[in-house]
């Protein structure tokens, strides 16, 4: 896996480009990230060309991404205090499947716990949803491999 971080760019392209060249040079050339996964800060709408870029790069891998006005964590850094952020992770593992779905029937997703409802999150707006399970021994610290 890789992790990234780029701070103060204000230019998303370039900071996303930046971003690609640090994963790249993290990953071994032969291998082909299967998942990518980026937060941006600060850029608002115009971080939508992220994704794309990092689907050039990674053309296999599925590619995930928001907008994170809080703070981002990449490269084993947490930057909050900056106006300008995009961190990102690639995973390359033989061992990791990554399926991307999309439901617009909510009565066919699988029960959410603690009395949460897919029809509260449909109703959110903005709304996204994103899940991930990464592997990890225990007792694992999930900040470990950011």
């Amino acid at each position: 896996s890789a992790s990234a971080v780029v701070v103060g760019e204000v230019e998303v392209e370039a900071a996303a480009i930046q971003v690609v060249d640090q994963l790249s040079e993290q990953l071994d050339a032969s291998s082909e990230a299967t998942f990518a996964l980026f937060f941006a800060k600060g850029y608002g709408p115009r971080s939508a060309c992220v994704g794309p870029l990092l689907k050039e790069r990674f053309s296999s891998a599925v590619v995930l991404g928001c907008n994170s006005e809080g703070g981002v964590i990449g490269a084993g850094r947490e930057v909050q205090n900056e106006t300008f952020a995009l961190a990102a992770l690639a995973v390359s593992s033989s061992n990791l499947g990554v399926y991307p779905f999309h439901s617009s029937v909510l009565s066919q997703l699988p029960s959410l716990s603690r009395g949460g409802s897919w029809e509260a999150v449909a109703r959110a707006s903005p709304s996204a949803l994103a899940m991930c399970t990464l592997p990890m021994a225990a007792p694992g610290d999930p900040q470990a491999w950011v």
